[in-house]
């Protein structure tokens, strides 16, 4: 799933650790300032097999009718032989 970090509601700055699983936020609002720390648990493995993943996903590949729903505006290939 794909998320915004709806609790910063102005310009937010980031950074993450070095394992990349943990994402330190930080904004300030007037006199307030909110630093939120964030578990992206296996983010860095998932982009790491992205392509993998995605072949999975897609298994023999899509109709014609499953690609217009799942890439839409973007005309129809085969993905496998």
């Amino acid at each position: 799933m794909v998320t915004g970090l709806t609790e910063h509601t102005s310009e937010t700055a980031s950074a993450f650790d070095r394992s990349g699983r943990s994402l330190l936020t930080a904004s300030s609002e007037t006199t307030i300032t909110t630093a939120m720390l964030w578990d992206v648990g296996d983010l860095p493995d998932v982009v790491a097999r992205a392509t993998g993943l995605a072949c999975a996903a897609a298994g023999p590949g899509f109709t014609e009718q499953e690609w217009n729903v799942r890439a839409p505006g973007l005309p129809y290939r085969r993905l496998r032989p």
